[in-house]
């Protein structure tokens, strides 16, 4: 269990980095300032095989820059799985050093929910290369503490280039312990978005590899299975600053899940 809402997680931390790395790195609308906050609001769901029911999730975050260099954001995700609800509370801190070096620092924690985690928190280092800055690798450390006795621990290694023409590709790959068990598992990706600020971006992504642990019910988990997931993400502007984020996904493992979710956003 490394999200606590996997499909929903996966659009919301994809649309937050695309939308906030090709912030920095557009320079389509000189005339318009770089955006201080941003608020975003929104609903999910899935449907589940095996009879695993349905899920609902509702979610909002927002993000207010403090300084020249630091930026916070906060989460608030309710998630029914599985027949039971929870909320997850999150926060971030990103920071610039300098010309070609940024990091970032998040932990959260599910309230109630056995799907949620009791705590979870990563840590990522940012490097820009090339005269023209286009190539970033990342770094990354991660620890997640379940409601039962499983933790995690991962290291994450990735990749984006930024071409000239409106693409952006990411690879990356997570290695994670489980423990008890000392249970590894290797996941990668591959990720594509066509688009620009202030107009849309539209991500193709597709995930795959080995899962070392997921809880399916307050008594019973998955562990050491097989996984892939392909998804689909939009966000269009509307406005100047305001527009709509929708997601579509599929997840094939020891069980199928069909889910989709859908925003509305606002830049100030």
């Amino acid at each position: 269990m490394t999200c606590p809402a996997r499909s929903i997680c996966l659009a919301v931390t994809a649309l937050a980095l695309v939308a906030g790395s090709a912030r920095a790195e557009d320079t389509a609308a000189p005339a318009d300032p770089p955006p201080a906050g941003e608020v975003v609001g929104g609903i999910g769901g899935a449907k589940l095989g095996s009879g695993l029911g349905e899920w609902l999730d509702q979610y909002s975050r927002a993000s207010l820059q403090v300084g020249a260099d630091d930026r916070l954001g906060l989460e608030v995700v309710r998630q029914r799985h599985f027949g039971e609800a929870g909320v997850f509370l999150g926060a971030r801190w990103e920071r610039i050093f300098g010309e070609r070096w940024y990091a970032s620092l998040s932990a959260g924690g599910g309230t109630a929910g056995f799907f949620l985690p009791r705590f979870r928190t990563d840590a990522f280092l940012n490097a820009k290369w090339l005269d023209s800055k286009s190539l970033v690798t990342t770094l990354g450390l991660g620890y997640l503490r379940s409601r039962d006795v499983h933790s995690e621990r991962s290291l994450f290694l990735g990749g984006t280039w930024y071409f000239e023409a409106p693409f952006i590709l990411q690879v990356g790959a997570r290695l994670t312990q489980s423990d008890p068990g000392a249970v590894r598992s290797l996941r990668g990706f591959g990720a594509l978005t066509w688009g620009r600020s202030q107009d849309r971006y539209v991500t193709l992504r597709y995930e795959a590899g080995r899962e070392a642990y997921q809880a399916v019910s307050a008594g019973s988990a998955l562990v050491d299975f097989t996984s892939s997931e392909v998804s689909l993400l939009w966000r269009q502007w509307l406005g100047r600053r305001w527009g709509f984020d929708l997601q579509a996904a599929r997840y094939s493992g020891p069980y199928w899940r069909i889910s989709g979710a859908a925003g509305i956003f606002w830049e100030f």
